[in-house]
């Protein structure tokens, strides 16, 4: 597993406490990432990456699973939606 994929793996189990059964599991469709989920999510990953995830320029399908999270934050292309401060 990438390094991405290992600490948003981390973050799910040991901040969230949810337990997801691959990193390529439907967060939405699951009902895992709600509306509330995913503002503790925004924040860990911010924390944890430190970088600031732009809303506005941010496709909710990019948070469809830890593999999409993890290339939103190290895909070069989707730079703009989540830039290291």
């Amino acid at each position: 597993m990438s390094y991405c994929v290992d600490k948003l793996t981390d973050i799910f189990t040991n901040k969230l406490l949810l337990y997801i059964d691959s990193p390529d599991e439907d967060l939405l469709v699951t009902g895992i990432l709600d509306s509330m989920t995913l503002v503790e999510l925004l924040l860990n990953i911010e924390q944890e990456f430190c970088i600031r995830v732009k809303l506005e320029e941010t496709d909710l399908d990019n948070f469809r699973s830890i593999s999409s999270i993890a290339a939103m934050l190290g895909d070069p292309p989707n730079q703009s939606a989540a830039t290291r401060s």
